[in-house]
């Protein structure tokens, strides 16, 4: 009989199986129920039926343990903060955020500016979109709009009177899967034309006080199984006309102001993350290169998703339809529903981390500006399909003594190089879809805008049609 042989404090034999236990006659002892788990340089693994099993690829695990029925629990930083999961070891692949917390409802208010009351625009999702899933607050809006008071009882969510985010967002959050157990609560609270101090916590119009109020109706009518995993934030506009320059610390200190006052309802342990999405009307409010160097808004916002790790970024908007200078139609406003349910589901269901596609690295070769970005879902495109070129695909260079870019070329899965008409000079300004597009509009047409999107074939609940991820607006001073 060929014997086992140890190696590395593990046992082998000629078969190929690997135990950590060795019988008398020399063949390793396999687990069958209850296999050892452990972890390696950030990742989970298993030794299951004498196989090695890498459980994760992401990285960020801190401790695993199994809980039974071949599934584990990870203690994992994958979103910022320590926070646990659960995966079965036959579908490793797909992990699961586990909460802290065994409630049944999940209550995501949206607070904000105009755009989160949806008050441009006429209700067009009038039916339920998720019956008994997708509940709101009383029958009125789903959003509170300025000093209006929401209704205390659960109904099915519908829009009754402006279109908002929420439909979207729960419709496809339930269509991406969520946990049959769970339940949905959409409310929330705003006011057009604020800025972000006026509706946090002690603001004079007094929004923040109003969500609160709502999460505590939401607590009594659940009968207290009820957390609040994150909110969703629509804002920008009002700190971009006062060139508000501490926006990204304004942003933190909002999230942490309804963290502690949420937790005080409902006694969840689990944090509160904010979403939130990129102001994309600088061209509607703001004309010369001058004026909008000092709208900082959408770049205090990619920042915010920077350094705060439990904000998160979920698109521009861009690439939508606009009825004026500044507000999304309700199609669009609907959309941009679908986009936060994407966020949502990543974040929520799965627990993973979320970046919008996104400028990573700059290099400067002579007469040429590398770019490597970030993107969620396969390669990148340059795309005139949906959103119109508006010259260089949405890049410009300024206060570049006279060089220009000559054209723009995709020169990897996730690079694009910008030859130029000369070598570029230190302090040159780049930006993407901030300077151009015409004054007085927004949107996919003629505001400020550009081409560059992933890949993703994620489709619209409504339309079919794939939610591809754009790039975020941005500008950056070249150095060499």
């Amino acid at each position: 009989m060929c014997r086992a042989r140890r190696s590395g404090g593990a046992w082998g034999d000629p078969a190929g199986q690997v135990s950590l236990g060795l019988r008398n006659d020399g063949t390793v002892l396999l687990t069958t129920r209850d296999s050892n788990v452990w972890v390696q340089e950030g990742d989970a693994w298993a030794l299951d039926g004498g196989e090695l099993v890498r459980l994760t690829q992401t990285g960020g695990v801190l401790a695993v343990e199994n809980i039974g029925n071949g599934s584990v629990r990870i203690a994992a930083n994958l979103l910022g903060a320590p926070l646990q999961y659960t995966l079965d070891k036959a579908a490793p692949a797909v992990l699961r955020r586990l909460y802290a917390s065994s409630a049944v409802y999940w209550m995501i208010p949206t607070t904000g500016q105009s755009l989160a009351e949806g008050a441009a625009n006429a209700a067009i999702t009038t039916t339920p979109v998720a019956p008994g899933v997708a509940l709101k607050l009383g029958t009125s809006n789903t959003i509170g709009s300025a000093t209006q008071t929401l209704g205390t009882s659960l109904t099915d969510l519908r829009e009754a009177v402006y279109e908002t985010i929420s439909s979207g967002a729960a419709r496809k959050l339930v269509s991406k899967g969520l946990p049959s157990v769970r339940r949905l609560i959409y409310a929330g609270q705003a006011w057009g034309g604020k800025e972000i101090e006026e509706i946090w916590q002690g603001g004079s119009t007094g929004v923040f006080e109003k969500v609160i109020a709502q999460v505590q109706a939401a607590h009594a009518a659940t009968k207290g199984s009820l957390i609040v995993p994150a909110v969703d934030l629509v804002e920008g506009e009002a700190d971009g006309l006062t060139s508000d320059a501490n926006y990204h610390e304004d942003l933190e200190t909002l999230r942490l102001q309804y963290q502690t006052a949420i937790r005080a309802i409902t006694g969840q342990r689990d944090p509160v993350m904010l979403l939130t999405c990129q102001t994309s009307s600088v061209s509607g409010y703001r004309d010369t290169f001058a004026q909008r160097q000092t709208f900082r808004t959408p770049f205090l916002q990619a920042l915010a998703a920077q350094t705060s790790p439990l904000i998160k970024l979920v698109c521009p908007k861009y690439f939508m339809d606009y009825v004026d200078h500044s507000h999304i139609d309700a199609l669009s406003e609907r959309l941009l529903g679908e986009y936060y349910g994407k966020v949502q589901y990543r974040t929520l269901v799965e627990g993973l981390d979320w970046r919008p596609v996104q400028v990573t690295g700059i290099v400067i070769d002579n007469d040429a500006i590398v770019l490597d970005y970030h993107a969620p879902v396969g390669a990148l495109a340059l795309d005139t399909t949906l959103v119109s070129d508006p010259g260089n695909y949405g890049f410009q260079m300024h206060l570049a003594g006279g060089v220009n870019i000559a054209t723009v070329t995709q020169t990897g899965d996730r690079q694009i190089t910008l030859p130029c008409t000369g070598n570029v000079p230190s302090g040159a300004l780049l930006s993407y879809a901030h300077y151009n597009g015409t004054y007085g509009t927004s949107g996919r047409l003629t505001g400020a805008r550009g081409c560059v999107r992933d890949s993703d074939a994620d489709p619209s609940t409504w339309t079919g049609l794939p939610l591809h991820n754009y790039a975020l607006s941005f500008e950056q001073t070249l150095t060499l």
